[in-house]
């Protein structure tokens, strides 16, 4: 017997294969920041700044000097 293609099992491996995670601790007035900024954009945070962590590597913005309070 043939067995069923399973999607949940093929994202997990795929997911496995293609992505590593990362985790982000933030205070809560910078995750408010983050939330709204993201939701205004029509991105989820994590989009947000995989964009914003690109955007500053391809365009050689050093950011080692803003402070994040």
């Amino acid at each position: 017997m043939e067995e069923k293609f399973n999607q949940n099992e093929y994202v997990k491996q795929y997911q496995k294969e293609h992505y590593v995670s990362c985790t982000l601790r933030v205070k809560p007035d910078m995750n408010k920041i983050l939330t709204e900024f993201s939701k205004n954009l029509g991105l989820s945070k994590a989009a947000l700044l995989q964009k914003c962590m690109v955007y500053c590597y391809e365009n050689m913005i050093d950011v080692s000097n803003i402070p994040i309070e």
